[in-house]
């Protein structure tokens, strides 16, 4: 099973909270969260060619919305892997993502920071899927 990075985790540990946020240094909300961090490990969007590291920042949601409609799902938590995007909804509405670690933990945004999350109880319960981004065929 493929490892994220412990210098990469670190790196997006503790950025503050920025709605609409495009950067580690200004702070990223969730969705500037997973694309960054996907788009450091390799990860990439190919659809139109080769886009530089700034390309998910023009407009984040739609970048957010060609992963999450290009990827495969997962519907279960049994079946994740370090770097799927997982989906959690609040009350009824799915509203909030972060990226999957291994060993039941993500990173994600919370209020005021972004941190590690442990999929106990409280988020098995908002979980609502998963997508898994490919390197081979871009996110």
């Amino acid at each position: 099973m493929e490892v994220v990075p412990e210098a990469l985790i670190a790196k997006y540990v503790g950025v503050p909270f920025k709605w609409n946020g495009k950067s580690v240094e200004e702070g990223l909300d969730c969705v500037g969260l997973v694309l960054s961090l996907l788009y450091e490990a390799g990860f990439r969007y190919n659809d139109d060619g080769p886009r530089d590291a700034d390309w998910w920042k023009v407009d984040p949601q739609r970048a957010i919305r060609e992963v999450l409609c290009r990827a495969p799902k997962i519907d279960r938590i049994e079946d994740l892997q370090p770097y799927d995007v997982v989906l959690f909804r609040e009350g009824t509405v799915t509203k909030h993502i972060g990226v999957y670690l291994g060993y039941s933990k993500f990173l994600h945004t919370y209020k005021d920071t972004s941190g590690i999350g442990r999929l106990d109880d409280k988020w098995k319960q908002r979980f609502v899927a998963a997508v898994r981004p490919s390197r081979e065929a871009g996110l």
